[in-house]
Formats: structure tokens, sequence, C-alpha cells
């Protein structure tokens, strides 16, 4: 049974609904929009919609409804941020966080059974972990903030994260879940950021200023020999790690944008899967657990949604589209497993 509520009100009474509530114009077939505007806790339901922006192709095996789901922000509403889960085909979702308080960059545990989270609860961005479910919260005890993206390692017992250290500098930590053990990975002025745990436990993919213009580097799981992957004039950020281990997709500032690019884990063999231009805005990228498919968040009037897109960038499909509330969905994590 399906964890997610399906939308249980017609797609154009929603619409003239919402057109009513938030003084939106909202057309009947495309406008399909998480009904954060409406005074009850329903939601409607967000189709797909094809957006041409590349052209490769490939043939996945799976079809998306049979991906599991996938974890996002949706910012602007009330609370400010808040985490939600979706089917990833956009059909179905629900709200795992309601009213406590802003929350940030989700992350699952390898087994999908546990979502790591910032939140601002306490007024400042500290470490909590909660079930699939979104119950069962609690917040690690790490003192200080955090910040940016996290990972799990594959057997779910240390969470690598970015926390603020003295200087006011960002470092790479990990915490063990468990004992509560910390460990600083990076101990240096330098800005550390977006860690996160390669699937076959090896390495950790991360951000980092270390070298003048943030970069994308790779590092042993005790911080130890750190290897630049990327040399861009205006920086890589973001790194997200394909299932098998062996490639990582990020994205790179282009000016007034970014664009996302896939690269095989030593740094060689860099693919665009956006094209180039200052035109496009896309950033966060996260894998599918079969390696078929990267979502991402993607702005083309100045708000974000989520998309997917297979692996080599082809067939790029629209899952959100909130725009016209005022709305933005950021920060897509898609559950590792999803069987």
């Amino acid at each position: 049974m399906s964890r997610f509520r399906k939308n249980s009100i017609n797609v154009r009474d929603f619409a003239l609904r919402l057109n009513q509530l938030a003084g939106i114009t909202i057309t009947a077939w495309g406008m399909c929009i998480l009904a954060t505007a409406c005074t009850t806790s329903r939601y409607a339901t967000m189709p797909t919609q094809s957006t041409p922006i590349s052209i490769p192709t490939a043939t996945p095996t799976k079809t998306l409804n049979q991906l599991g789901e996938i974890a996002f922000i949706l910012l602007g509403g009330s609370p400010p941020s808040s985490i939600y889960a979706m089917s990833a085909d956009g059909i179905e979702f629900g709200n795992l966080t309601k009213d406590r308080g802003d929350c940030g960059n989700p992350a699952w545990s390898r087994d999908g059974q546990q979502i790591a989270f910032l939140s601002w609860r306490e007024g400042a961005p500290y470490l909590y972990m909660m079930d699939r479910a979104g119950t069962r919260v609690r917040r690690i005890p790490f003192a200080k903030p955090t910040t940016g993206r996290m990972g799990w390692s594959p057997n779910g017992k240390h969470i690598v994260f970015t926390g603020v250290a003295e200087g006011m500098s960002n470092e790479i930590w990990t915490i063990n879940v468990d004992t509560l053990e910390l460990t600083n990975l990076t101990k240096n002025p330098a800005w550390d950021e977006d860690p996160t745990w390669s699937p076959d436990g090896t390495q950790i993919a991360f951000a980092s200023d270390r070298d003048g213009q943030i970069q994308i580097y790779t590092m042993n799981t005790d911080g130890s020999q750190a290897i630049k992957l990327t040399d861009d004039p205006l920086g890589c950020y973001s790194p997200d790690w394909s299932p098998d281990a062996k490639k990582i997709a990020f994205a790179c500032n282009t000016g007034r944008a970014s664009i996302i690019y896939t690269m095989n884990a030593d740094g060689s063999q860099r693919i665009s899967l956006m094209g180039s231009g200052d035109t496009l805005s896309g950033s966060y990228p996260s894998w599918s657990a079969d390696g078929s498919r990267v979502a991402f968040e993607f702005a083309q009037t100045g708000l974000r949604d989520i998309y997917v897109m297979n692996a080599d960038g082809s067939n790029v499909i629209r899952l959100t589209n909130v725009g016209p509330l005022g709305l933005q969905t950021i920060q897509p994590a898609w559950r590792p497993a999803f069987k």
C-alpha cells in the first residue's frame, strides 16, 4: 500500500479553487501543484511534462513509477521550508515534517528507512534524523550549526555532514549514529561542504575552495588523500555518487546559472547533461537507485522545480510546478532502495 495520499479532488476544480484563494490564474491542464495555499491539507497531482532541453537518447529498463520515491524541500510555504516525499513519477506525495520548523537537505540512509536533514526548529540549522514516515525524529548532538548536503555510510552507521568549526570555516565531519562519536575529517581553514559517501564505502566526494575556487574533490573516509577532480574557473559543487560508485554527478557555475555534469569517479570523461549557456540553471543532482536517471532542481523563470532525466541527459521530465503560487521545490534526494 502506498504511503502517500493521492489527490482526491478534480484537477480543474482544484485549479479554480486556487485561483479564488490565491488570486492566481491557473490553467486546468498544466498548473498541477502542491495545495499549500489551501486551508486543508490535501494536495494536487503533479503530472509529468516533457521539457526539451537535451537531445541524446537512452532506454532505461524501469519506468519512473518503478523507481521508488524522491524526498525534496517545498520552499515558500508554511513553514517556509518543509520536507516532502513523492513517488518518482510525481503522482503521489506527502508532507513528512509538517509544522516542525524550517527544514533542508534531506538525505536517505542506504536502506531507505531513515532520512537525515537540517532543521531550524531550535533557532539554528542543526542535524536531525527521522524514519521514512517522518516520525521518530531526533536531533544529532552536534553543538554547532550545520549546512549543505550530507550522506550516509553504506552500512547506515555514520552520517557525513558539514559543520561550522573554529574560525567560522566549514569542516566535514562524520558521526556514528549509535555511539554519537564525532570525527573532523578536513581540519583546515578552507570552506569544505556537500559531502557524500560512495556506495562502495571507500570514498567521500565533497566540494572545497582550498585551492581558490570551489571544486569537487574525493578523499578517503578518514579524511586522507584528498584528490581534486574539477578545475572550473567559476567553480563546481553538489556532488552525488552513482549507485555503482563509478560516476559522480555534480553542478558547475556558468556565470548567471549552473549546469549538471557527470564524470568518472577519477574525474575523467566529463559529460554535460544540459548543454551550455547562461540561460540554464540546474543543480543538486541525485541518482536513481538503478543509476538510470538523475533528479535535479531547475530554474526557468527564477523559481526552481524538480525534474528528472535519463543519465545521459535525455528525456527530461518535469515533476513539480509550484511557481504560480510563488513556491519552489528544491533539493531532491532519490531513495536508494526502491523495492
